[in-house]
């Protein structure tokens, strides 16, 4: 059963809801039926909306407080609620955090 709805292709960005909560915004790098690996995964903390012109901004986290930048992780399968492509303004603030 694929985890992803939408068709993703490697170092695309998307976005993986975690069951326990957790927003994580990363690099696609593949996908089976118990994971989808990714590569660079930052944690949404939070967002604010300027009222003005309805721009989102992001409020970046690590996973772990304590780890250096991450590089490939694994999300297994049961962790996952529901991932697929992120937003592309979303997707434009990742890029510009971790490059």
């Amino acid at each position: 059963m694929a985890l992803l709805k939408t068709t993703i292709e490697a170092d695309d960005i998307i976005t993986i809801r975690t069951v326990q909560g957790f927003e994580i915004v990363a690099k696609f790098v593949s996908e089976s039926s118990a994971s989808i690996k990714v590569n660079k995964p930052l944690l949404v903390n939070g967002s604010s909306t300027n009222s003005e012109s309805g721009d989102v901004k992001i409020l970046w986290g690590n996973i772990g407080e304590s780890f250096a930048a991450l590089g490939d992780i694994e999300v297994n399968s049961v962790n996952i609620l529901i991932a697929g492509e992120t937003d592309s303004t979303i997707a434009t603030q990742y890029t510009k955090q971790v490059s």
